[in-house]
């Protein structure tokens, strides 16, 4: 082969690896769009833009967050569902769009199985929390009370279904007790309630409850995750009051419509973990009650999902929890 035909055959390799490079590859001109679908300021919204910040830096490349909130996730979990699989549109969310929303709706505006974990974001745990007048001291003292005063003790919840309401219907399974389930429109209703002794207890997010907590206005019983909570490392977790398995932690994950390439996975996966590593954006998350990973491999995702249709799946049949 002459010298001017092998140039050539090389001339013709790379352009057929860069076009491979287009393909597999989000254009850097155009922006990744972090879809949320709740409202600005909340938790999610948060993490989410503590996350892009980093993200964007990692990748140079623009990432923004979207807010696309209504019908309990599922306006903006099925707008990224519909969209391109080209790694430019991604969801920011978790437990709701992809275990609560398939055990609770007959019948949702996307499939769950059209979507694809990128990369585990954190995972975040609740609170037990009792009125100062409960005479208990932790989650199996307040398991006793129960036990020995039937149908007595309240507890509240952001509404039927709400993740508040399921780690409260878990733990009661857990300890074969029983108490009267109270909903609200939200977790600072059922608060308002708690402090003014409408009711006995409740489980909430963290960091909401948290000045409640120092204030010595309610009282932390124990935390639903595998482990302590940073901001609460005094307060045993459940599992370790007599409830060994007790988890009911909830997380957050990055998404991608089915279709994306792996190497956009790759990619996106690889810039995530630089992000999470990041001792800034782990301050601000500890900030927000919320733990990074230990592992953010796609797998993972796809993995929690499964564990916890098992989880909740049983539950939520025998509560016959139906949000249509």
């Amino acid at each position: 082969m002459s010298q001017a035909n092998k140039l050539l055959m090389m001339v013709l390799a790379m352009c057929a690896m860069a076009r491979w490079d287009v393909y597999a590859q989000p254009s850097n001109s155009r922006p990744i769009r972090l879809v949320v679908p709740y409202a600005a300021g909340g938790p999610t919204d948060q993490l989410a833009r503590i996350v892009s910040e980093r993200m964007g830096g990692v990748l140079n490349q623009a990432v923004v967050v979207e807010n696309k909130p209504g019908a309990n996730t599922q306006i903006g979990t099925a707008e990224v569902a519909r969209a391109p699989a080209d790694g430019h549109t991604l969801l920011v969310g978790g437990i709701t769009p992809f275990v609560f929303n398939p055990l609770m709706y007959s019948k949702l505006p996307y499939d769950p199985k059209a979507l694809v974990g990128i990369a585990m974001l954190a995972r975040s745990q609740l609170v037990l929390i009792a009125a100062p007048t409960v005479p208990a001291r932790n989650a199996r003292e307040l398991a006793e009370l129960m036990r020995a005063t039937p149908g007595r003790l309240n507890y509240g919840s952001a509404g039927n279904g709400n993740v508040l309401h399921l780690a409260a219907e878990l733990f009661l399974r857990s300890a074969n007790v029983s108490a009267t389930h109270v909903p609200f429109s939200g977790s600072a209703p059922a608060m308002t309630n708690l402090l003014g002794g409408n009711l006995d207890f409740m489980f909430d997010v963290i960091i909401t409850s948290l000045p409640q907590i120092k204030a010595g206005k309610v009282r932390a019983l124990g935390t639903s995750g595998a482990r302590r909570s940073l901001l609460l490392p005094d307060v045993p977790t459940i599992a370790e009051s007599g409830f060994a398995g007790y988890e009911s932690a909830t997380w957050f994950a990055l998404s991608a419509p089915r279709g994306v390439s792996a190497d956009v996975i790759k990619r996106l996966n690889a810039a995530t973990a630089t992000a999470l590593r990041d001792p800034t954006v782990q301050a601000k998350l500890e900030a927000l009650a919320m733990e990074p990973p230990g592992d953010v491999l796609n797998d993972d995702v796809n993995a929690q999902t499964d564990r916890d249709l098992k989880r909740w799946g049983g539950l939520i049949r025998d509560l016959n929890i139906r949000l249509d």
